[in-house]
């Protein structure tokens, strides 16, 4: 299969693309790809954005790569969902398909790890007409069906392993399967799924994800629940009347950097403190909505408003700037415009009596980079409580 890679807020040499191709990038991937015409209309050209994976054209395959290092974009993953795992860690991934790949493998052992400790089983209704009587008997079929004399209406309650918790793992391998290139990855997904037999296969979106309370008997389940609702998220799955299909395996790192900075603060700070997308009004008839990433508080006052901001600009837009003043001045507090270093000057501004600061985290060190991060968003809001 021909393919073209490019890197994340780039543009694609001209490429040769038929109907089919242009009408897949202008419907399903048009938030992931952007296409036009070559300036010499001698072909197409693509434009990515915050946007990386693997998107299928059928017979062409584009392929867009980070800015930074894969294995960074894991540990950035298994820290904003919350992926609890056993397993070896890779020391480099080249590709962001293998990045994809060996996320599927860590869930599969996974799986298999809970398999062997035996899947959760409760007890659930079963309706079904039998030739003798077991359960809560239904007497309307008797006199609908007197024909049928032989069999009776029963429900009754059985212990089975087919319940939510184990449809959501089911339905993950069911389409992860459609989309693992690699041989040995699909095999194993294959003989994991051999032993879930007895679960049905059903829909499973996000919200079905959501609904399950856990407790001391399924808690061991959340973490491969997170890698779930992980590749959920990431495929985009898409349900139509009679039809169901799944985008290509990407992410975007606008979302993932801002998920990531909200659970990194969440976890140093005091989690009352930090708030995420936190609602305020402009207005006094709450017409006019703000919604910023995190606001940090202390002492019952908003000491930090936080707004992450994955850019490709080498320069400071002047449109972040008006939006950063209007949430200093609504929620009467310090304000950070916070960028991944892509060649962003830090910097600082003072606006009606209180401090912008332009600050940056470079992704490629993330680990030091996290840490300092913290220690400085600290010293600022304890700076700010003494103001």
């Amino acid at each position: 299969m021909d393919s073209i890679k490019l890197k994340e807020y780039s543009q694609s040499p001209s490429v040769q693309l038929n109907l089919d191709h242009l009408n897949l990038l202008l419907t399903r991937y048009k938030k992931q790809l952007g296409v036009r015409s070559s300036i010499d209309g001698s072909g197409y050209m693509l434009t990515s954005n915050s946007y990386v994976g693997v998107y299928d054209l059928v017979d062409f395959k584009v392929i867009v790569e980070p800015k930074i290092d894969k294995l960074n974009i894991f540990k950035m993953l298994t820290f904003a969902y919350d992926l609890v795992f056993w397993y070896e860690e890779k020391s480099e991934l080249n590709s962001i398909e293998e990045l994809f790949e060996y996320l599927v493998l860590v869930f599969q052992r996974q799986v298999d790890r809970l398999i062997k400790k035996g899947l959760l089983a409760d007890y659930v209704l079963v309706k079904e007409r039998l030739n003798y009587a077991k359960g809560k008997i239904g007497v309307n079929s008797l006199v609908e069906k007197p024909w049928e004399k032989h069999l009776i209406d029963c429900n009754y309650d059985s212990y089975k392993v087919d319940i939510l918790e184990n449809q959501i793992i089911k339905y993950t391998i069911y389409f992860l399967k459609k989309y693992v290139k690699n041989a040995k990855v699909r095999r194993a997904l294959v003989n994991t799924n051999r032993y879930l037999e007895e679960v049905s296969l059903k829909y499973i979106s996000v919200r079905d994800i959501d609904r399950v309370q856990y407790t001391t008997l399924n808690k061991h389940y959340k973490s491969i629940h997170n890698f779930c609702r992980l590749f959920l998220e990431l495929f985009g799955v898409n349900e139509k009347q009679g039809e169901m299909y799944f985008n290509q395996f990407c992410v975007d790192m606008n979302q993932l950097y801002e998920k990531y900075i909200g659970k990194l603060l969440k976890n140093e700070l005091r989690k009352d403190s930090v708030k995420l997308q936190m609602n305020s009004y402009l207005d006094e008839y709450d017409q006019i909505n703000i919604k910023p990433d995190i606001v940090v508080s202390d002492n019952q006052n908003h000491a930090l408003i936080i707004d992450t901001k994955y850019k490709a600009s080498k320069q400071i837009e002047q449109n972040d700037i008006y939006q950063m003043a209007v949430y200093m001045s609504s929620f009467n507090a310090d304000g950070v415009l916070l960028y991944p270093s892509f060649e962003i000057e830090e910097t600082e501004y003072f606006i009606d009596g209180r401090t912008l600061y332009i600050k940056t985290i470079d992704l490629n060190k993330l680990d030091k980079n996290s840490k300092e991060l913290v220690d400085w968003i600290k010293g600022v809001v304890n700076h700010t409580n003494k103001v």
